[in-house]
């Protein structure tokens, strides 16, 4: 993802243009919400909680999941 434009509008809103490469999308979330996480996971987690996501990928090697 690559974010090409940022700007604060008057209303307090936010307009952004972002670029996707294939196969990446985009999720928005209110950080004072909570959400279920899909299976099978499924624990409620609150939305500041998503802020300190980070991508990890399964090493076969060592079994576990690594960033």
């Amino acid at each position: 993802m690559k974010i090409k434009h940022v700007k604060g509008l008057k209303n307090g809103k936010t307009h952004a243009l972002v670029e996707l490469d294939p196969g990446e999308r985009i999720t928005s979330y209110r950080e004072a919400s909570y959400y279920k996480l899909g299976y099978p996971v499924e624990e409620i987690v609150a939305g500041h909680v998503l802020d300190e996501a980070v991508p990890v990928t399964w090493c076969s090697a060592q079994q576990e999941w690594v960033e």
